[in-house]
């Protein structure tokens, strides 16, 4: 993305305020979109502010350009696109922001485990995947819906190298998975369904499964996660079927 030469005005960003009303995005706004999105990505510090201003002035129709750009987020472009998404809508919106997570995240945590185990790896993609995992699992955990759950469920069957020749984690970044293992733990302390449970338990038995046969996995933090988790449920189920809940 090259940086045109020139600062926003102030009337720009004034022009650009008309635009917040809810409408398709015209010519002139995907124009005036491009120009805000190079400045806010190699700009100076106060065109940067300026520029800031002036995307939010364009209301829903700056959202919506910006959801276009997410729909490829794993690109420098699109990766920039979601962070300045979700500046503007985190507070406002986060359901908003969740349709990309629960659309998306066991999709980017597959392709950003295979970062791991490809012969070329280009670290800042993986840089940019594993910020997006970040987001969308943060997300998730915080949404009120079941299907949400269930889909941070699924995403742990990839919180772990698959290949045989990988010898660590994610290393420090498996603080991403702690936080998600935490959750689940809050949520089957929670439950007093054993049938809900018993579908977890399945669910994790099946990445543990997978995981469990591959060499020197067993001293892996993920693995003793999934042991761990094993027991929480078992105690739990136990407790609702002898009546002690």
């Amino acid at each position: 993305m090259g940086l045109r030469k020139g600062i926003l005005s102030i009337a720009l960003v004034l022009l650009l305020a008309a635009a917040a009303a809810a409408r398709n995005p015209t010519p002139q706004d995907k124009e005036d979109y491009e120009r805000l999105i190079e400045i806010l990505f190699a700009g100076s510090a106060d065109n940067k502010k300026i520029a800031k201003d002036a995307l939010r002035a364009m209301g829903e129709v700056g959202i919506k350009l910006l959801k276009a750009d997410c729909k490829d987020v794993t690109s420098v472009r699109g990766a920039f696109a979601w962070s300045l998404l979700k500046g503007y809508l985190i507070e406002t919106d986060p359901e908003t922001l969740r349709a990309f997570a629960r659309d998306e995240l066991v999709d980017i945590a597959r392709r950003w485990n295979r970062t791991y185990t490809e012969k070329k790896t280009n670290r800042d993609e993986r840089k940019r995947l594993q910020q997006i995992v970040s987001d969308y699992v943060e997300l998730l955990i915080a949404s009120p819906k079941e299907k949400d759950f269930d889909e941070l469920l699924d995403a742990l069957e990839y919180s772990l190298i698959k290949s045989d020749d990988g010898k660590t984690d994610y290393g420090s970044e498996y603080a991403i998975w702690q936080k998600l293992w935490m959750h689940i733990g809050v949520k089957v302390r929670a439950s007093r369904d054993v049938r809900e449970l018993r579908d977890w338990q399945r669910t994790l038995d099946a990445h543990f499964r997978h995981y469990s046969q591959k060499k020197d996995y067993v001293k892996r933090r993920t693995i003793q996660s999934y042991h761990t988790m094993t027991l929480i449920l078992l105690h739990r189920i136990n407790q609702i079927k002898d009546g002690l809940d």
